[in-house]
């Protein structure tokens, strides 16, 4: 016996706000159906702030796929979600997460994004699996970078860039994913201003801590650079280091951060250094060189951290010194083929 819900047309590749039927299985509640996807609520791939995820399928000869459930009560709220979120349907990289539809239902307030399973979960459940060496761990790293150009080239800017939020698939190869805060920057400021600073705490870069809520806060590429900084900084370590306690004479207000870039943010409004979140180096080289490229991207003056483009490039010639590297050439020409023939700009900031 099933109860179904009314059926009305779906579109999901539109501004429209597309709608379709759920269907639970009152003989199986451990599946139900969402438009043409049947999702296994038993089978949950994680849970978050946002939603859940779980597994589906389309048909049982097709790939799975994950299913991730947004429930959202303000109706205007749910429509500016579900039409930013169909603006990164049309993405295709190795590096980032196929988003394949994003559906509401006809009744209630829940939205389903349907995207890539990644085998082995996230950076943090990966980590906790695998020991993964300093080879590894580079290949991750240029993995994301990668993912990050190819969203800068498209003018879209993440925002919550984190290991909860790099999935990793069966191939072991990093791909960015959770595209619920991305926005798409002003083509003609090269920049998105927005009224409220978003993203997780621990890895927002030290400007967000400069904002003054009666003004806008301007989101350009380089905060992208500085969490994917903090992030390759926590694949070195195992984890992100806690704030440090300062022996200054304002040491009260540091201590009452609660990450990196807070802390930044607040020696330099006391006029003092920035802090430099990397400790010297042990004296290896390849240590050295990957510490080098993790200190320009988590610089606390945006305009001095590189380009996604140019910290790909820092991390392949870190690779290629100290590592064989054997890539499939028709893989690399054909991702290349799929990204967009668009120049970044030359000077992001140079507007900000």
């Amino acid at each position: 016996m099933r109860s179904t819900h009314s059926r009305r047309h779906l579109n999901t590749h539109t501004g429209s706000l597309g709608v379709v039927s759920v269907t639970r299985q009152v003989n199986m509640p451990s599946e139900m159906k969402v438009g043409d996807y049947t999702v296994y609520t038993s089978a949950q791939l994680g849970k978050g702030g946002f939603g859940t995820v779980h597994l589906a399928q389309r048909t049982k000869k097709e790939p799975r796929v994950a299913a991730k459930n947004m429930d959202i009560a303000d109706e205007s709220k749910r429509r500016s979600v579900y039409e930013n979120l169909t603006n990164y349907v049309h993405l295709e990289h190795g590096n980032v997460v196929k988003i394949y539809d994003v559906l509401q239902c006809c009744k209630g307030s829940t939205i389903w994004t349907f995207m890539e399973y990644c085998l082995r979960g996230d950076l943090n459940a990966y980590f906790q699996e695998v020991s993964v060496g300093l080879e590894k761990k580079l290949a991750l790293m240029l993995d994301m970078a990668r993912g990050v150009e190819y969203l800068h080239i498209n003018d879209i800017v993440h925002r919550d860039i984190k290991p909860g939020n790099v999935l990793i698939d069966g191939t072991e190869t990093a791909k960015l994913t959770d595209f619920d805060l991305s926005k798409i920057l002003n083509r003609e400021r090269d920049t998105s201003a927005m009224k409220t600073a978003v993203g997780t705490q621990t890895y927002k870069a030290p400007e967000f801590f400069h904002w003054n809520e009666d003004k806008e806060l301007r989101y350009h590429r380089s905060i992208d650079i500085y969490s994917l900084g903090l992030t390759c900084l926590a694949m070195t370590r195992g984890r992100i280091p806690l704030a440090p306690k300062l022996e200054t004479h304002h040491s009260s207000d540091v201590d009452a951060c609660d990450s990196i870039g807070q802390v930044i943010a607040t020696r330099m409004e006391y006029g003092d250094e920035p802090l430099d979140v990397l400790a010297p180096s042990d004296g290896e080289d390849v240590v050295s060189q990957t510490r080098e490229v993790i200190r320009k991207m988590t610089c606390a003056i945006p305009q001095q951290r590189p380009t996604a483009a140019e910290a790909s490039s820092l991390l392949r010639q870190v690779q290629a010194t100290h590592f064989q590297v054997q890539e499939c050439t028709f893989h690399v020409c054909l991702l290349y083929f799929l990204t967009p023939c668009k120049q970044a700009p030359a000077d992001e900031l140079s507007q900000h």
